[in-house]
């Protein structure tokens, strides 16, 4: 398993644990290109959270920049996430 697999499934195993709704993309052929790994529900702050799951040493291609872009242009929230941490954090500041 590589370790951005491992991060990966780490975040869905712990949105499952929190109860948090999420769902993965499946990037395959004839999908949106750019599209994030996956999405959950931020039910306080009623919104989408996008989540592309990066190695420390990886970079968002040119098209999950645009991606990113447009999701923020639509007032929702992109996340480049590296470790399960970030998604802690981010699941936990209503707590």
């Amino acid at each position: 398993m590589t370790l951005e697999t491992s991060i990966k499934k780490s975040i869905k195993e712990y949105l499952t644990l929190m109860h948090v709704d999420w769902f993965y993309n499946l990037q395959a052929l004839g999908s949106y290109s750019g599209i994030p790994d996956l999405c959950f529900f931020d039910s306080y702050a009623n919104k989408v959270v996008f989540v592309e799951v990066k190695t420390p040493k990886g970079k968002q291609s040119e098209r999950q920049e645009q991606f990113q872009e447009m999701v923020e242009r639509n007032n929702m929230i992109y996340m480049v996430v590296t470790d399960l941490e970030d998604i802690i954090k981010y699941v936990t500041q209503y707590n």
